[in-house]
């Protein structure tokens, strides 16, 4: 019990407390949906299956999109660390680098496990992936799991389409992952997904501005390593990807000016990339501008001192 008989409420919302807005917790009538669409707004949904907005929590912030391919072992990552930037991470680029944000797309017990139980990185998780069993590994062995996604600290989910199309992309309130292989999307293209478009996706939502892709070379060669980390890829895994990629390239060209008039820039820093829809920028170049762009830690002296008067404040002059 608490001073004066009352009884402490430790129910607080926490969404409330990271400045997240929210809906009832019941799930948002159609017509409010469509609102939200028209608007542009893409909706996340909470473990008790709340609907909460993250538009613009980092409006203007850069960015780095930490992919899988191996040039991101040419990288000093601990840079991005350095310069107190923000990263995304996907599959299992996250046993490379911890990153700030994570997003997957296929069934989750195929990403580590120690990282979905890790509380420091905000995870986007597919919807339909929600009460998925995830796996645990000891030495060279795999083991079930009752855990789900559901059951892992700092998670978000959201919804999926299979409909690319450039003109909507940016407008849909579903997050798009690539096409269906059985329907031509909007450019003409079947098949080929790709957890970047989601990535790419939820970073316009959170309000990023600029956007540093690492490790997206876009290329594989059979006998040769195909991924920043151990993974292994047959003949028939390797010409798949060579094949998505080549669909995906024209896809991600045709989202470079959509990205630009949203006010986002994408640069790739991968040298020896497959992927040129978006402009070279040398990763030395790309800390060099986030040094610039992330706020300085100022002196923490004086900040316990009463003002006196509210004139004593100067007046910053830009």
């Amino acid at each position: 019990m608490s001073r004066n008989n009352k009884q402490v409420n430790y129910n607080l919302d926490p969404h409330s407390a990271l400045g997240i807005s929210k809906t009832s917790s019941r799930p948002p009538v159609r017509n409010e949906l469509k609102r939200r669409s028209e608007l542009g707004e893409m909706l996340f949904v909470t473990k008790d299956s709340r609907r909460i907005s993250m538009n613009n929590q980092f409006k203007g912030q850069p960015l780095f999109l930490i992919l899988s391919g191996p040039s991101l072992n040419n990288l000093d990552l601990n840079e991005i660390t350095r310069v107190g930037a923000l990263s995304f991470g996907v599959n299992n680029s996250w046993s490379i680098f911890k990153p700030s944000f994570w997003t997957c797309a296929d069934n989750p017990n195929r990403f580590l496990y120690s990282r979905w139980k890790d509380p420091n990185v905000l995870k986007f998780c597919p919807l339909p992936h929600k009460s998925s069993k995830l796996r645990t590994k000891e030495g060279d062995h795999f083991f079930k799991s009752e855990e789900t996604p559901e059951d892992c600290p700092n998670v978000l989910f959201y919804p999926r389409n299979l409909y690319f199309d450039p003109g909507a992309f940016l407008r849909q309130s579903t997050v798009n992952w690539g096409g269906d292989s059985k329907k031509r999307d909007a450019i003409g293209f079947k098949g080929a997904r790709s957890v970047m478009f989601s990535a790419l996706r939820i970073a316009h939502i959170l309000g990023f501005s600029d956007i540093y892709l690492c490790g997206a070379d876009f290329n594989m060669e059979q006998g040769k390593q195909n991924y920043a980390f151990e993974q292994d890829r047959d003949e028939g895994a390797v010409k798949g990807n060579n094949n998505s990629y080549k669909t995906n390239s024209k896809r991600l060209e045709s989202l470079k000016e959509v990205l630009l008039r949203a006010g986002t820039r994408v640069w790739n820093c991968s040298p020896t990339s497959n992927l040129d829809a978006f402009p070279f920028l040398p990763f030395s170049q790309a800390i060099k501008a986030c040094e610039d762009l992330v706020p300085k830690q100022e002196s923490s002296l004086g900040w316990y001192d009463k003002v006196k008067k509210k004139s004593q404040l100067k007046v910053k002059r830009n």
